[in-house]
């Protein structure tokens, strides 16, 4: 009696592979840690090992994340008795660490009445990533009473900038972690000068002057006098 029968490969599991965390890169490329890596499965004294030299890992997506999920392929059997296993690729996971950038007021000196707009800078992001908007919060510093608050202030006086709230036209602020850095607003006061005008010369007691005077600042001028015995203002 003649029998036939099929021999299959024994499958192998390797186990001890550790998706290795980095920062995000805007990258799903991923990298798998096999030092502590070991086949199990393997029959008797067989000489069977594994082999990364063309490995590739890929993350289920490039955004950042805790315990992301990776796809490995390309571990390879080696060894004399390699051709009787397959290797089940290893199923590991890793994090993509949020990515750190600093969003910087600008410094702002402006003369008081001038109308002004807040900036920022930013330090490099990951690939085409932008910010394009900013909050921006003002206080009063240096004796300067201004409650913290994002309208603008007026007065004469120094000012903190904080900007907050980073609003990205490219990318998403959820791959980074920001950090933003305060500057200075300064409102100096206006350098006037006042011109009069020409007056003629008057007898005591006539007819009262029409005093005019004009700011370069554009203020108004008003008038009081300092010898009421002599003249009056009304």
């Amino acid at each position: 009696v003649t029998q036939s029968f099929n021999v299959t490969t024994k499958v192998l599991t390797l186990t001890g592979a550790v998706g290795v965390n980095r920062d995000f890169n805007g990258s799903s490329n991923a990298e798998v840690d096999f030092s502590a890596a070991q086949l199990s499965g393997i029959v008797g004294a067989d000489n069977v090992a594994f082999s990364t030299a063309s490995y590739s890992a890929i993350f289920s997506n490039s955004t950042a994340g805790a315990s992301k999920s990776i796809s490995v392929s390309g571990v390879a059997l080696t060894g004399a008795q390699a051709s009787r296993y397959t290797l089940t690729q290893p199923t590991v996971s890793a994090t993509i660490n949020r990515a750190s950038a600093t969003v910087t007021a600008g410094p702002i000196s402006v003369p008081h009445g001038t109308t002004f707009s807040s900036t920022f800078t930013n330090s490099p992001l990951v690939g085409s990533d932008a910010i394009g908007q900013m909050v921006y919060t003002y206080a009063g510093t240096n004796g300067t009473t201004y409650t913290a608050s994002t309208t603008k202030p007026t007065a004469v006086g120094t000012y903190s900038i904080t900007p907050s709230g980073a609003g990205f036209t490219s990318g998403t602020s959820t791959n980074y972690t920001l950090s933003y850095t305060a500057s200075t607003l300064t409102i100096t006061a206006l350098s006037s000068s006042i011109t009069f005008g020409s007056l003629a010369d008057r007898i005591y007691g006539i007819a009262p002057l029409a005093l005019t005077a004009t700011a370069s600042s554009g203020l108004t001028v008003s008038f009081s006098t300092v010898t009421p015995n002599v003249c009056t203002v009304n």
